[in-house]
């Protein structure tokens, strides 16, 4: 039994050392697909970002998943992308935050939180997380939504006329700021 637990312990050393290799080759893989996918053309690029989605899934938990997560709904947002892509990172962010939750800082909801939060309200994409750092982060934006409902301007138009935009409120509106 003697001789047979050191070929153990050294096989098992060899096994976690191939998981380990694998996992930090999966992760630079992830991030150069991340950093290269605007060179892909963007009918091509859903298909991409579901690929990459399952492969950071199949990452060990950790920060370094988390983050991988939260670039990918970053990236994701760009374009039109499709309602099962948007789903996909959102899960992907989900579940990596569920493995790994993160610390507030500052009080605050570090940035996936945040980046989870805002494909939720935005893109309309479900998220099942229960954890209050991803419940203060869809709060926070919906009182930044709130204060910018409140904001109004007054300008004048192209014939002197004051205009005020909460008296264009129900209506489309269209503001072009430009210069010379």
């Amino acid at each position: 039994m003697n001789l047979l637990s050191p070929t153990l312990l050294a096989a098992a050393a060899v096994l976690l050392c191939t998981s380990l290799a694998h996992a930090q080759t999966s992760e630079s893989a992830i991030k150069q697909q991340l950093k290269i996918y605007r060179s892909i053309p963007a009918a091509q690029r859903p298909p991409i970002f579901m690929r990459l989605a399952a492969d950071i899934r199949a990452l060990p938990a950790g920060p370094d998943k988390v983050g991988l997560a939260d670039d990918l709904v970053n990236e994701v947002t760009e374009g039109d992308n499709g309602l099962s892509t948007l789903q996909a990172a959102a899960d992907t962010l989900n579940s990596a935050l569920v493995e790994s939750p993160l610390a507030a800082k500052n009080g605050a909801p570090p940035a996936p939180y945040i980046s989870l939060a805002k494909i939720v309200r935005y893109m309309h994409v479900t998220a099942a997380l229960s954890d209050p750092l991803f419940a203060r982060a869809l709060q926070i934006l919906a009182e930044e939504d709130a204060a910018v409902e409140k904001q109004d301007f007054t300008l004048d138009d192209l014939d002197g006329n004051k205009v005020t935009l909460s008296k264009l409120r129900g209506k489309v509106v269209v503001v072009n700021f430009w210069a010379t």
